[in-house]
């Protein structure tokens, strides 16, 4: 299941960064995407990137 408080987080971490992951017992099926992570400008200032990279390197443990 999808932690909504996790991806509320990472999401609030910079506007230019999404984080979006499909409803909790969604159906899929092969091949369907469900989750995206997107820098949605052309560019965002490294440390933007190495805090949400720091958050997921931190949630996998």
């Amino acid at each position: 299941m999808a932690d909504k408080a996790a991806v509320d987080r990472l999401n609030a971490i910079d506007p230019a960064i999404t984080f979006a992951c499909l409803a909790d017992h969604a159906m899929v099926g092969v091949g369907t995407m469900i989750a995206k992570f997107k820098i949605i400008p052309l560019s965002v200032h490294c440390s933007t990137t190495d805090e949400a990279c720091a958050f997921w390197r931190v949630k996998a443990r």
